[in-house]
């Protein structure tokens, strides 16, 4: 298949081999530490609160990080902080009580952090790894490949490892694959890069440079056009998020056996969306395949709101993670191509930071309104914003001619 035809190239295979594992192990961790808070404090606000120590930082941090990506060499950035994060992970094994509690939100916290600067960097040096266009967006399918198997078996093995070995065997695995991943990228065999070391007297720029970041994205129409359309979207799922466990215990009176299935449904629809994102990709112009992308999945979720049932829901949802996947990919890559490598890093810490607050404000809004308008008028909320939104990128094909990749690519 073409997106496989990408692990030809050393570098690629050994970066995408590298995140593969680190997901896996990112994944079974954060699937372990919910149950271990729970299972020593057996309050759902503590648990809870974990997840709210990793998502402020990269609301209030994930667009600075970006400007700092740019300035610093992104394979050295990669390969520091996945050591760090794999040093920082054994302060756990320290956590034997709920009165060191907060070393657990600590350790969150600034794993959240890390991540800031990884995410960038990754998609930021992607790029200047491939030959073209097309074998971007194949590594780019692979990347959303990988992240679809590790949802598909990483909450299993992860279950499994803590009910075997407790948090220990948990921390320890994810240790390693931090440690595997920045292995995998010392070993790139980089070409030359732009990214550069900052002077005292850049350092002094440094908010300029921020601003730079922003004002980029508000002067490119296609960059406006994806940042608006990914935040909507992520407004869209910081509501589902939250409301389908409502929507399939309530309204469908499922249990969670049917909600793990619904799940996983989406997740096999994801994977195959993965795997066929390059090859739709080729056959129709991407400002049309994003709005369609955007307006099928919408409709599908209109459908199963308008006629509510697990059967319809176990039809549907793999289709709406195949739309959403293709949508993902194919964003992604026109994020990637749009700017000189000088800049990806702070576009990418900037649109990172948009779908963190519009995820929050998702999660925030039905939190409090959840009650009081039902969990079916929230799905219609979802699903009427993901097919307004989907008029945007097809309004903006004036826009969306092909860029030819820039000379650091």
């Amino acid at each position: 298949m073409k997106i496989f035809a990408a692990l030809r190239s050393r570098n690629l295979i050994l970066l995408w081999s590298g995140q593969l594992i680190s997901q896996l192990g990112d994944l079974i961790i954060k699937i372990a530490l919910p149950f271990y808070i729970y299972q020593l404090t057996r309050s759902a606000l503590d648990t809870g609160l974990m997840f709210i120590v990793e998502t402020v930082p990269i609301i209030f941090l994930g667009s600075l990080a970006g400007v700092l990506v740019d300035r610093w060499d992104r394979r050295w950035l990669m390969i520091i902080v996945d050591s760090l994060r794999a040093v920082l992970l054994l302060l756990l094994l320290f956590v034997h009580s709920s009165a060191l509690l907060w070393l657990i939100y600590l350790v969150a916290c600034l794993q959240s952090c890390l991540t800031l600067f990884f995410e960038p960097a990754y998609n930021a040096l992607l790029p200047s790894l491939v030959s073209d266009e097309a074998q971007l967006t194949a590594v780019n399918s692979l990347t959303s490949l990988s992240d679809s198997i590790t949802s598909l078996i990483g909450p299993l093995i992860g279950g499994v490892l803590f009910a075997a070995f407790h948090l220990t065997g948990v921390v320890v695995l994810d240790c390693i694959s931090f440690m595997f991943s920045a292995f995998m990228v010392l070993l790139l065999i980089m070409p030359r890069s732009g990214s550069r070391q900052p002077s005292v007297e850049e350092g002094r720029e440094l908010w300029r440079e921020w601003l730079d970041g922003v004002s980029l994205i508000r002067g490119k129409p296609i960059v406006s056009m994806l940042v608006i359309t990914s935040g909507i979207l992520f407004l869209s799922q910081g509501i589902l998020n939250v409301i389908i466990i409502a929507f399939v215990q309530g309204t469908l009176h499922g249990d969670a056996a049917a909600y793990g299935l619904l799940v996983t449904m989406q997740g096999v629809g994801t994977l195959i969306g993965s795997l066929g994102a390059i090859y739709v990709r080729e056959r129709i112009k991407p400002a049309y395949l994003l709005s369609g992308c955007l307006g099928i999945a919408g409709v599908c979720l209109l459908l199963w709101a308008s006629f509510p049932s697990l059967l319809l829901g176990f039809c549907l949802l793999p289709a709406i993670g195949f739309f959403i996947v293709t949508f993902s990919v194919i964003a992604t890559t026109m994020l990637q191509t749009s700017v000189v490598s000088e800049f990806r890093g702070r576009l990418f810490g900037v649109f990172n930071a948009v779908n963190a607050v519009m995820l929050l404000l998702g999660l925030m809004i039905v939190s409090f309104f959840g009650n009081l308008l039902g969990a079916t008028t929230f799905l219609f909320i979802a699903a009427l914003l993901i097919m307004g939104v989907s008029i945007l990128p097809s309004s903006s094909a004036k826009h969306m001619k092909t860029e030819k990749l820039s000379e650091s690519i």
